[in-house]
């Protein structure tokens, strides 16, 4: 098993406001390998159970545990920096919305991940290029996030999350921002790269024709597990 979720609760509120319970006991397990799809309505928790699995944000109870390359992570042992080094080499995030920083060229964003884990730059860069040309943006490199479409911002953000070869990837909706054709040409792309890989992905979406090419779609809603 390479992912286990136990019993992960998880509530918000506001100040003169009832508590809202996002997750409530939700337990998923993941193998190596397996492409799972994360479905279910608007507030259904999807996004919730997707920052804490990526150790983006704590639950109020329950456990995540990460199992790969011969070592085992619970996340509730780790502090914010030894789970922020355990993102930086084992888990990779694609979001909704790119997060590309937009001062680097898109080739330079690829970069960053090798460059803070302290790999040398020319090594960075080279693995960045390879990594481009796989998701058919090469030829964009030295242009700045600015300057690229929204599916080919989408691109780079694929490049820049798999760079590293991570154990898990992580999806939150990564082509809901996107119009119809730049959704289906990104699908295609993360089903590609999930397949060749044989990579463990994890995908949060609304879209059917992404969640199809799932090994297993888990339905959420009110913050359970319903199917």
């Amino acid at each position: 098993m390479l992912l286990r979720a136990t019993g992960l609760c998880k509530s918000y509120s506001a100040k003169g406001k009832a508590q809202t319970h996002v997750l409530q006991n939700v337990d998923l397990e993941c193998e190596a390998g397996e492409f799972i799809a994360l479905m279910g309505p608007s507030g259904a928790g999807k996004s919730t159970l997707m920052h804490i699995l990526a150790t983006l944000d704590r639950p109020d109870k329950g456990e995540v545990v990460l199992a790969t390359k011969g070592t085992t992570y619970a996340y509730s042992a780790l502090n914010n920096k030894t789970l922020a080094l355990l993102r930086s080499t084992e888990i990779g995030i694609v979001y909704q919305f790119h997060h590309l920083l937009p001062e680097f060229t898109a080739e330079e964003n690829v970069m960053m991940p090798l460059l803070i884990a302290g790999v040398p730059q020319t090594d960075a860069r080279n693995a960045a290029s390879a990594m481009l040309e796989r998701v058919g943006m090469l030829n964009r490199g030295s242009h700045a996030p600015s300057e690229l479409s929204g599916g080919e911002q989408q691109r780079v953000a694929i490049a820049r999350a798999l760079v590293h070869n991570p154990s898990v990837l992580f999806a939150d909706e990564p082509t809901g921002n996107l119009d119809s054709d730049n959704a289906e040409a990104v699908a295609s792309l993360i089903v590609e790269l999930q397949t060749e890989r044989k990579m463990t992905c994890v995908v949060a979406t609304h879209s059917h024709d992404l969640a199809v090419h799932a090994h297993r779609i888990v339905q959420l809603r009110d913050g359970h597990v319903v199917a």
